[in-house]
């Protein structure tokens, strides 16, 4: 959710990727998390899991854990601790679809502090 919060919000010129401490290489999004993300306008049906031990997290400019959490374990496998930003966000999973548009509201306020976008592109102020 939050790489496709980031993606409307900032635009194809920025360079997003998403992966999980404890993520499944492949797994579906939720049915939650898709309707949440339609309600923006945003279809991530197609989106698949990856597990981060993928990614070369060297080559980014900027990690955001999504909260203390994986914040530190992102810092116990080596992450550059100037180049990580951790939020305090919930996750949703396994807890019902208000809980993901919970969510989506609190990754959304806390990018648009992040990127100095003011507007909200909340669904429920459209």
């Amino acid at each position: 959710m939050a790489e496709a919060i980031a993606r409307q919000m900032i635009g194809a010129e920025t360079k997003f990727e998403s992966a999980g401490i404890h993520a499944y290489e492949g797994a579906s999004v939720t049915k939650e998390a898709i309707r949440a993300m339609k309600r923006r306008g945003i279809d991530i049906r197609g989106h698949r899991a990856r597990p981060l031990d993928g990614l070369d997290l060297s080559c980014f400019d900027l990690i955001i854990a999504l909260d203390r959490m994986i914040a530190d374990e992102l810092l116990y496998k080596g992450v550059d601790a100037a180049k990580l930003l951790s939020f305090d966000i919930n996750d949703p999973y396994g807890k019902g679809f208000e809980a993901y548009l919970e969510a989506d509201a609190a990754i959304d306020r806390e990018l648009r502090k992040l990127f100095d976008h003011p507007e909200s592109a909340s669904p429920d102020e459209i």
